[in-house]
């Protein structure tokens, strides 16, 4: 594994063999992010000073393309050495903040235009997404906000970055792998939670109609927690119901996952079906990759972060 520091200008330097990196891809927030260390002497100063973005490459291959947030030299028994961290893509879509807007008709070429292009995200990939009438964007929203928010009312689609720093706006696209106990799996936890998970959402308007969506899973579990939302009166119903859908859905995020470790390089991607077969702690059946964190070092390895789909 190896990498590179580049600059505002496109200036490539590449940095000696690297001590570790940990690379973490996910599918939105939190955003993707690397962190590695190597060897470092004087000469490599300007080129760490200028370092706007970082390539890894393995076996020839980008494996993460992001913006560099810091680096941190050091002194130690070993000699000098760097650290160098950053983030995804997608941090440049988060740390910038969207003006407020509303728009009686916007298309995807429209959301893009305003609200990636100009921010240096160019290579993307989307499926024909419909447009989208009495759109807004409230104040306060950062671009990333802008971009999720029409692709989920336009085709509830959530976008993803993809670790070579491609854009993707289109449904699926994870692969199918299978972990059973042959895989030699290093370390495991199972987290099972029931705080905190809405069991009904009631959205409510100003001119008095309402409408309740429910969590029949849950409810069916013994689970009651409900909450009430009053949005504008000229609110239609669909975005009402796609709104009290995607609270009852967040309140279920982390609620139950499984984090195990298996050894080796890049044994799935976020966004990857995987078929779990593990006869000892009894856990079977289809899990999404929500995170999968590649470690390179004296100890190769990779944790994967899984949720029942």
């Amino acid at each position: 594994m190896r990498a590179q520091l580049i600059s505002a200008q496109g200036r490539e330097f590449n940095l000696p063999a690297l001590f570790s990196c940990v690379l973490s891809h996910t599918q939105g927030l939190p955003c993707s992010a690397f962190s590695l260390r190597c060897p470092y002497d004087r000469t490599m100063l300007p080129a760490l000073e200028s370092a706007a973005y970082c390539r890894v490459l393995y076996e020839g291959a980008t494996v993460f393309y992001g913006p560099v947030d810091d680096f941190e030299i050091g002194q130690g028994r070993g000699g000098m050495s760097v650290s160098i961290s950053g983030r995804g893509l997608a941090a440049l879509l988060i740390d910038n903040q969207a003006e407020a807007a509303q728009f009686s008709f916007v298309t995807l070429q429209d959301i893009l235009q305003r609200y990636v292009l100009p921010y240096g995200i160019r290579d993307i990939v989307s499926a024909q997404l419909r447009p989208v009438s009495n759109f807004s964007v409230p104040g306060g929203s950062s671009l990333w906000d802008a971009l999720c928010a029409f692709t989920q009312a336009s085709g509830g689609i959530t976008p993803r970055f993809s670790g070579e720093g491609r854009l993707i706006i289109s449904q699926g696209g994870g692969a199918p792998r299978s972990i059973s106990e042959s895989s030699g799996v290093i370390n495991l936890k199972y987290l099972k939670k029931r705080y905190g998970i809405l069991s009904e959402v009631v959205v409510q308007r100003t001119d008095g109609f309402s409408l309740t969506v429910k969590n029949n899973e849950y409810i069916a579990c013994g689970g009651r927690r409900r909450r009430i939302i009053t949005v504008p009166a000229s609110t239609d119903e669909l975005a009402m119901r796609q709104l009290a859908s995607e609270r009852i859905e967040s309140s279920k995020a982390k609620k139950s996952l499984i984090s195990l470790s298996l050894p080796g390089l890049f044994r799935a991607e976020a966004g990857d079906i995987v078929e779990l077969s593990l006869t000892r702690p009894g856990i079977f059946g289809r899990y999404r990759v929500s995170e999968a964190c590649t470690n390179y070092g004296d100890r190769c390895y990779t944790t994967l972060e899984l949720i029942k789909e």
